[in-house]
């Protein structure tokens, strides 16, 4: 028995439905696993910027108060309520100041206040986000200090010094 023509366009419609279909699933699939690929991309990237971010900002802050105090015997080693901590000390007009930086809670704090009086921890002000920060050597060229941010990796300052 021969097959009209109709049904032969019939059983080819049903194939071509089903080739097309195929075809947009195939389509959908990929399209959905570049999206997500593309996600996880975004994410790793942006996370990796963040940390740059924030390497470049304690850095900069680190370096720019030290050389802002930069002058002989200004930076020192030091203490506030027990914790470690960089003195940089000015004088102006007469009067002998003292900035602390500090970390405390997990911040990177500061506080500015006359030289000799006591100061509680509290007192400063919040900078950055920073798990600690120690201080390494302080010498006559350089302050060599050692940073580890909120995610726990650890970031080596060698800061040059211009006061000999």
């Amino acid at each position: 028995m021969k097959q009209s023509g109709i049904e032969q366009r019939k059983k080819m419609s049903h194939i071509d439905t089903i080739f097309a279909y195929t075809l947009l699933l195939v389509f959908g699939t990929c399209t959905l696993l570049l999206i997500a690929l593309s996600a996880s991309v975004y994410q790793k990237n942006t996370k990796r910027m963040n940390q740059n971010d924030e390497r470049r900002t304690i850095s900069a802050y680190l370096t720019e108060k030290l050389q802002a105090a930069d002058e002989q015997g200004c930076i020192r080693n030091g203490s506030i309520d027990k914790r470690e901590a960089l003195l940089l000390l000015q004088t102006n007009k007469g009067t002998g100041y003292t900035t602390y930086l500090y970390t405390k809670d997990g911040f990177l704090m500061e506080l500015f206040a006359r030289t000799g009086e006591k100061m509680s921890a509290d007192a400063g002000k919040k900078i950055l986000e920073l798990k600690e920060l120690q201080i390494r050597e302080i010498r006559e060229g350089y302050v060599n200090l050692c940073v580890w941010t909120r995610g726990g990796e650890e970031i080596s300052l060698i800061i040059s010094r211009h006061a000999r």
